[in-house]
């Protein structure tokens, strides 16, 4: 049917209804409103509904934050540098998705932008190189740490707190990639 994308309008003014209409009238079956969000239309109430849920996988993806050609990530080395920072910190974890795969191939510390990472991990993530001694020597200074064709190394006392690290590690690095 159709995708609209309709400029700023204040809200409940007929300018953003008018701007709606049109859409609608131009064919669109999904208009996204600039800081109002989406309106949605259906033949059913069924029809409607299942554009939303193909509005919200599209903006899923999108907000993955996945680079068009993701690194490959190294699951030797992955393996290696987990088993060792588990023997260092008592349990550690990798994040390799797409996103933390290439903040990683960065090779640069990564700002923290949103609180949450900030109290849990520092005012950085770090970059290392991909061997043991500059993993372990990062892991000493912050709980997570980016490596090259690994992702995102997080380590903790237990698994718990291993997988929220790695979670917020996660939400870092899409935050980063669509900031800059």
């Amino acid at each position: 049917g159709g995708l609209a994308f309709n400029a700023y309008a204040l809200p409940g003014t007929e300018e953003l209804a008018a701007n709606a209409q049109d859409s609608f009238r131009a064919g669109a079956q999904t208009v996204l409103m600039v800081r109002h969000g989406a309106v949605i239309v259906g033949k059913s109430r069924e029809e409607a509904f299942e554009r939303a849920l193909l509005l919200e996988e599209l903006c899923r993806r999108a907000c993955q934050g996945l680079p068009e050609h993701p690194p490959a990530e190294n699951e030797a080395l992955a393996r290696r540098l987990i088993a060792c920072a588990t023997r260092a910190f008592g349990f550690a974890i990798a994040q390799s998705s797409p996103a933390a795969l290439a903040c990683a191939a960065r090779r640069k510390a990564l700002p923290a932008l949103l609180d949450d990472a900030a109290q849990m991990i520092g005012r950085n993530i770090p970059a290392a190189r991909a061997d043991e001694k500059s993993v372990l020597r990062a892991l000493r200074r912050r709980a997570v740490v980016l490596v090259p064709g690994v992702g995102a190394l997080c380590r903790a006392e237990n698994a718990g707190d291993a997988e929220a690290l790695r979670m917020l590690a996660h939400k870092a690095c899409v935050s980063a990639l669509h900031t800059g």
